[in-house]
């Protein structure tokens, strides 16, 4: 089988190579650290020119305040959990005990998915799930 990211020969249960199944797993350990660390961006600062960035006018820094409150990457993450917890009959995200804070959240459910990445690569929407 083909890798679904750079067509190097991947393992025939698997879409993803074994490099791309890595550079994934770190991808995922790496999110909980990178969405604390955005919050120490959330001040405008200058960019490498010492200009202020386009941000100034509103106090503050947009897509960390969004990376940092993991509004997008939530939504992402729960969508391909849901997916996971259907296809392996585990239990619904609906009947989950809510985590008490955005970063408990955060840290649960990427370790899910690096628990489940076996079984996440040996299916036809892994590629997607790791270009999301």
């Amino acid at each position: 089988m083909e890798c679904q990211l750079c067509q190097h020969h991947a393992k025939e249960d698997k879409y993803l190579c074994r490099k791309c199944e890595n550079t994934l797993r770190e991808q995922l350990s790496d999110i909980p650290s990178l969405q604390q660390e955005s919050k120490g961006f959330l001040v405008p600062s200058r960019t490498g020119t010492g200009s202020r960035n386009s941000e100034r006018s509103l106090g503050f820094n947009v897509a960390a305040m969004d990376y940092s409150t993991a509004v997008e990457t939530l939504p992402i993450l729960h969508k391909y959990e849901a997916l996971i917890r259907r296809g392996r009959n585990l239990t619904p995200p609906a009947l989950l005990k809510r985590e008490p804070s955005i970063e408990a959240e955060v840290a649960a459910t990427t370790q899910f998915h690096i628990t489940h990445l076996g079984w996440t690569l040996q299916q036809d929407w892994s590629g997607e799930f790791e270009g999301s």
